[in-house]
């Protein structure tokens, strides 16, 4: 599905999901008092969280002690990746769990078709149990977000 293009090379199907997920957010501005400042927060909790999926492998691989076998008195990456993870969590907290809850609708659906395109590839589409809760976690973050905003406990 994904590999069809079209007489200009262009993916078909990544093209029509692209302008629908556009046209949706550009939609949903439309009912927020302030649209630049919904798009600048939901921007930024939707970075925040790669941000903190970084800084946890850095605080995990320099827990282990990977990648110190040249110097292993430089083990102060530790310290730096631990105040990374609870900086990160702290602007997590600090954003509002709202913002978490709106960005993980719009990766509901990215998540959706990387299980797509994945599976029609035939390879593995997450190779560990802590994929597959990744997965669920975003999956059910953003059914409660779209909960959320059709019950009223979420505005924009």
């Amino acid at each position: 599905m994904f590999a069809k293009s079209n007489d200009n090379g262009v993916p078909r199907a990544a093209m029509w999901v692209t302008s629908i997920i556009i046209q949706l957010i550009v939609i949903t501005t439309y009912w927020s008092n302030d649209a630049f400042a919904l798009m600048l927060n939901l921007t930024s909790a939707a970075s925040l969280i790669p941000c903190l999926f970084v800084a946890a492998y850095g605080l995990m691989i320099a827990q282990r002690g990977e990648t110190y076998e040249v110097r292993p008195e430089e083990r102060r990456d530790l310290i730096l990746a631990a105040i990374a993870v609870v900086y990160t969590l702290f602007m997590l907290y600090a954003g509002g769990l709202k913002y978490i809850l709106l960005a993980a609708i719009l990766f509901a659906p990215g998540t959706v078709l990387y299980y797509m395109a994945r599976r029609e590839q035939g390879l593995a589409v997450f190779g560990k149990t802590s994929d597959w809760i990744q997965f669920g976690v975003i999956a059910i973050a953003g059914i409660y977000g779209v909960y959320g905003l059709a019950t009223g406990a979420i505005s924009l």
